[in-house]
């Protein structure tokens, strides 16, 4: 019987190997450490070509003197990700919503049940990701959850990567998960109003208190922190332009820069003019039966406190502040606004149940049905750009624009048959 004999390595191939996983590896000693023991790491690529041209770049990356130095490279996991964190909130150039997020993945990643915090950040390896996202979906953690977890190990590995001189970091092992194993999530279908649900809404919300605030948001496709936070001296009436310069963090309770940091003016429509106009009338009125009911308060008896109650509205309610507000005088709150408002008037027109949020991409689809240049729809919405954003996400296409678009071919492809 003939022997059996192992495959001899090529030259300058160091220990490299492939894993049960299909994972290929290549073990490279960067140097001695103060103990006099040799110190290693890993590289990793889905290929042996690719290993072995990452190996190549490090080699000469020892060559010119580039090694870790040990004392740094023992930082963990769970430290670093922190140390990232901190430097954002130091930078202060992230929006507060965006930062809540960040703290969220890093809580996770340093979760004492499942998280990966005690690993050494130069020992991370893709394998140790894959079982970490495997604990945090046993935990009954969400998909979208996941997805943004591995969205944000990825960038803060990116930025290890960077300073692998002090690091350790060698590979970003985020990148190298196996696709199979990699967190997915599938949104669901985002809801959009249609030009009819739009009709019947108008009817619907004639009368109410909040009537311009729901035109605006159904007509103008602002933000819903960008409407909480408009102020009757962004409304120029005789130009017929509203100015959308801040929005308001319901959070922190403070006015903060528009999502893109931009001022921007947008025409007004007629529709949303009238009801505008109709809304000062009504909080000037209110203004005025708050303004008596301070000066001649009633009767405070025990009987009057249980059936007396203040006017609905506060001294915050003039027409140098803000134009929408609650019957206290305080800025809106969204889930009050949907929960008790909004889904009692869509009840009542029989539509849907529809988001703040849904009729902003509802303007946007119906903008786009109407013809308007994505240019011009991307201004209207605020967005940085015409990106993916205004094209894939707002844009809803529906039955009679996909028809539309049918019999345009068939018109592009007979005109060609007849010539």
């Amino acid at each position: 019987m003939k022997r059996r004999t192992k495959a001899r390595r090529g030259r300058g191939e160091h220990s490299v190997y492939q894993r049960k996983d299909g994972l290929w590896t290549a073990v490279v000693e960067v140097g001695i450490d103060d103990r006099g023991k040799r110190q290693r790491t890993q590289i990793y690529a889905r290929t042996k070509d690719e290993v072995m041209r990452k190996l190549a770049q490090r080699k000469d990356e020892l060559a010119h003197g580039d090694v870790p130095r040990r004392r740094e490279t023992n930082v963990t996991v769970g430290s670093y990700f922190q140390q990232w964190l901190d430097a954002l909130v130091a930078e202060a150039r992230r929006a507060p919503g965006t930062l809540d997020a960040y703290r969220a993945c890093v809580k996770h990643v340093r979760n004492a049940t499942y998280g990966i915090g005690d690993v050494k950040l130069r020992a991370l390896t893709p394998e140790l990701l894959e079982k970490f996202y495997a604990r945090m979906k046993a935990a009954g953690v969400g998909d979208c959850t996941r997805k943004a977890v591995h969205k944000v190990v990825s960038q803060v590995l990116t930025r290890a990567l960077r300073n692998k001189r002090t690091t350790g970091v060698m590979e970003n092992a985020a990148d190298l998960v196996d696709p199979n194993l990699k967190p997915r999530y599938s949104p669901k279908e985002q809801l959009a109003q249609t030009a009819e649900e739009a009709h019947k809404f108008i009817k619907a919300v004639r009368g109410h208190r909040l009537e311009a605030l729901f035109i605006f948001l159904a007509f103008q496709a602002p933000r819903w922190s960008e409407a909480a936070g408009l102020k009757w001296g962004d409304i120029d009436f005789d130009k017929h332009t509203i100015t959308i310069e801040r929005q308001w963090n319901s959070r922190l309770k403070a006015f903060a820069p528009t999502k893109t940091g931009k001022t921007r003016v947008i025409p007004m429509t007629q529709l949303v003019a009238d009801s505008l106009k109709e809304h000062k009338r009504r909080m000037l009125a209110e203004h005025a039966v708050y303004t008596t009911w301070v000066a001649d308060p009633p009767a405070k008896t025990r009987k009057d406190r249980k059936t007396v109650q203040p006017p609905p509205n506060g001294s915050r309610c003039g027409t140098d502040d803000l134009v929408f507000v609650s019957t206290a005088g305080t800025a809106l709150n969204r889930t009050n606004v949907a929960n008790r408002d909004l889904d009692a008037l869509q009840q009542k027109a029989r539509l849907r149940r529809l988001t703040p949020h849904c009729y902003r991409r509802g303007t946007a689809s119906i903008l786009a049905e109407l013809g308007t240049h994505p240019t011009y729809a991307a201004a209207i919405l605020g967005h940085s750009s015409v990106d993916q954003m205004t094209l894939a996400v707002y844009t809803k296409t529906n039955k009679p624009m996909e028809r539309a678009a049918a019999d345009a071919l068939d018109r592009a492809f007979s005109t060609r048959q007849g010539t």
